[in-house]
């Protein structure tokens, strides 16, 4: 073996063995706050806006929520921030345009997995990566406001404000913005994402906002949640090797909060 090929093969060793570490840490995290929280999430009948930087990130979070909510009668109303464009990877390669267009097709499959309407699937098309810019976050900012305004919801899940990505922590600050702004009184739930796989719990959150972590049991809609997950074939084979496995078991991690 040359030795180019032995470092590589070494270097690779190595990240696998710290991707193995990470996924243990994860899974104890999430095992962890389900045990001790005193809290669990209800599935209530008030209608729900779920918000997500992009598609996939609200059937990862939220896909059980969703799925018990639809399987009770409740409107569920999910807004698609970004196209998405930024997580182009797949072979052969198609245009950017195509690629947005697939990845909105996989989302209205997803949805459909899960019970929600075509008519409560929005797409804003803001571009991907760029959701803190200003402009952005001011188009996003006011076509959202208008979105509470018209439905009222009663409930809105949003990533958390400290998720470890760019666009979802500008997704919490657009959604707290718009909530003010259309001046609605909603009950106001964070979900993660990257949080936990991307660094240490208490790096990124405070004892007091630990306290606020609660769960729910999707077991019953579990399968469901699972095939909508499938569908966002593009993205599957781009996620880090074992960051899936997080959200693919019988209860989801949510964080209540205060309303902005």
């Amino acid at each position: 073996m040359r030795s180019g090929e032995g470092r590589a093969g070494g270097v690779k060793m190595v990240q696998h063995f710290l991707r193995l570490g990470r996924t243990f840490q994860v899974r104890c995290l999430r095992r962890g706050l389900r045990l001790f929280t005193g809290s669990r999430l209800e599935v209530t009948k008030k209608p729900v806006l779920v918000i997500a930087p992009h598609p996939d990130d609200e059937a990862l979070g939220c896909g059980g929520l969703i799925a018990l909510k639809r399987a009770a009668g409740v409107p569920v109303r999910v807004v698609f921030l970004t196209d998405g464009s930024s997580a182009w990877r797949p072979e052969p390669a198609p245009s950017p345009e195509e690629f947005v267009k697939r990845r909105e097709q996989e989302a209205r499959a997803s949805a459909v997995i899960l019970g929600i309407r075509e008519s409560d699937v929005h797409f804003f098309g803001l571009a991907d990566g760029r959701l803190g810019d200003a402009a952005q976050r001011g188009a996003a900012t006011s076509r959202l406001c208008e979105l509470l305004k018209t439905y009222c919801p009663g409930e809105v899940f949003t990533p958390h404000r400290r998720d470890r990505h760019p666009d979802h922590e500008a997704a919490w600050k657009i959604t707290c913005a718009a909530i003010r702004d259309a001046g609605v009184c909603v009950d106001l739930i964070q979900y993660p994402i990257w949080m936990m796989w991307s660094a240490p719990l208490f790096l990124s959150l405070t004892p007091g906002q630990l306290a606020g972590a609660t769960c729910l049991c999707v077991e019953p809609v579990r399968a469901r949640k699972r095939r909508a997950i499938a569908a966002y074939r593009s993205q599957l084979a781009t996620l880090p090797e074992g960051f899936l496995p997080q959200f693919l078991g019988s209860h989801e991690l949510f964080f209540r909060t205060s309303p902005p």
